[in-house]
């Protein structure tokens, strides 16, 4: 007999790569996938049309979340709103982050409260750990200042734990994948900062593998990263994307990144899901070799011939730059070791 599987968000970046794995094992689960209908998503899933059940919907609204949860037995929970959209819409943020897993474990308990629900949280409620970058779940959670994305997903995490008893949350490290777009937010990231990235399809793999090993995971939180193969700085992550796509040297101008206040690290313990799961495939290699084979020959001269102009333009957007240009104290607290910048000021 099928596993009804109920995935949500599944048009986002690590929804999408469940559903193909979801799909490639379609023979041993019934998908349902619970998103909000639109053009985009419409278009997006039509060609999963004949091997999924879709509930088009908001998390929001409980009428579609009870319909999706009660034809289903293991929920995997990734819809949300993310950065830079869930800082700067916080009450939508929380409505939809920690209202929406609310809804799910409310359905799963007026249905049967023997179904699973997999939640999917995020290292960004660990907060800044330049300075103690192995991390565990047992340490303590202290989201950085002005995220309140994290603050959501430490909400989400805790109505899990209180509403139900078949459950595991997953603490996901940061997700990669060969189309990813630079945004405002990679400034916000200090070079400094040791970075363990997994893929979208490892992650994946995680999830759905989840599924036949829930008694291995119930009520246990974990922390999901790539390992010791997929961990490097984030000042060389950068200069090897940068120099995939065309835009030669990292080369930005002093006090264009933060120097605190974000988050990411090396998951000391993340070995103990892998033990269980065997869901680790890819290396930081394997990532970049995806961006190089995803790159436009014709959009890489061009991006090659522009680098310069394109990486002014890309200063614009900076926070952090933005704060010390205009000696905005309230921010060069947030982002700057206050000591070095009043020096450099």
């Amino acid at each position: 007999m099928k596993i009804r599987i109920l995935l949500t968000g599944a048009t986002g970046n690590v929804g999408f790569e469940t559903l193909k794995e979801l799909v490639k094992q379609k023979e041993r689960y019934e998908i349902n996938i619970l998103d909000i209908k639109s053009y985009k998503n419409i278009r997006l899933l039509k060609r999963f049309k004949k091997d999924i059940n879709i509930f088009w919907g908001d998390i929001r609204y409980y009428p579609v979340v009870l319909k999706a949860v009660k034809n289903s037995d293991f929920i995997i929970h990734t819809a949300a709103l993310i950065p830079p959209a869930a800082d700067k819409n916080p009450e939508t943020a929380e409505e939809i982050n920690a209202g929406g897993t609310y809804n799910i474990c409310k359905a799963i308990n007026e249905t049967d409260s023997e179904k699973f629900l997999l939640f999917t949280s995020s290292i960004s409620v660990y907060g800044d750990r330049t300075e103690n970058p192995e991390i565990r779940t047992s340490d303590k959670l202290n989201p950085s200042k002005g995220d309140f994305y994290a603050l959501t997903k430490i909400k989400a995490e805790n109505i899990v734990k209180t509403e139900l008893g078949n459950f595991s949350i997953f603490r996901l490290s940061a997700v990669v994948h060969p189309n990813m777009k630079l945004d405002p937010l990679f400034f916000h990231m200090p070079l400094n900062t040791s970075l363990e990235v997994i893929t979208a399809s490892d992650t994946a793999r995680a999830l759905v593998k989840s599924a036949e090993k829930k008694e291995y995971l119930n009520e246990i939180i974990f922390n999901l990263g790539g390992g010791e193969k997929c961990r490097i700085s984030y000042n060389d992550f950068l200069k090897e994307n940068f120099k995939i796509l065309g835009l030669k040297q990292l080369n930005f101008p002093e006090h264009a990144f933060a120097e605190k206040n974000f988050h990411c690290g090396f998951y000391a313990d993340g070995y103990i899901l892998n033990d269980i799961l065997d869901f680790r495939r890819d290396t930081l290699d394997d990532y970049f070799d995806s961006v190089r084979k995803n790159v436009n020959p014709v959009k890489y001269a061009v991006t090659k011939a522009f680098s310069s102009i394109i990486k002014k333009r890309l200063l614009r957007f900076s926070e952090p730059y933005k704060a010390f240009k205009r000696q905005d104290y309230k921010n060069i607290n947030r982002f700057f070791k206050t000591s070095d910048i009043q020096n450099a000021l």
